[in-house]
């Protein structure tokens, strides 16, 4: 399913809060039982407000690349600052590995890397 088509509470868990939300020590599992397409994205928390998300979950700090359970190994890009406040949990499913994709970058500033703010092709 796209994301324009995805529903929370129905394609997919969302949790709804207000308030500041903290997920210090808690682990998070997600299972997919679809292939999601390349930068899809789920908020699974959507806090509402300006509240910061307080914390990480366990092992995934800002920014962290993880692979879903089993069984659809999907890797996701977490971000605790996603959704238009900036204080949303969000997923992003990005199917291919950074590494994987450097075959395929034609044009860079010739180091064969994505670098931050570089324009590629």
């Amino acid at each position: 399913m796209r994301p324009e088509r995805s529903c929370p509470g129905t394609d997919y868990d969302q949790l709804d809060v207000r308030g500041s939300v903290q997920v210090d020590g808690t682990h998070l599992q997600i299972r997919v039982n679809y292939a999601p397409a390349e930068g899809d994205q789920f908020i699974i928390i959507n806090n509402d407000g300006a509240d910061p998300v307080v914390g990480f979950f366990d092992d995934l700090p800002e920014g962290a690349v993880f692979t879903a359970d089993p069984p659809n190994p999907v890797k996701f890009h977490i971000t605790y600052r996603g959704g238009s406040d900036n204080n949303d949990v969000v997923l992003t499913a990005t199917n291919l590995a950074l590494g994987d994709a450097i075959p395929f970058v034609l044009a860079d500033n010739g180091n064969r890397r994505v670098d931050t703010n570089e324009c590629l092709t």
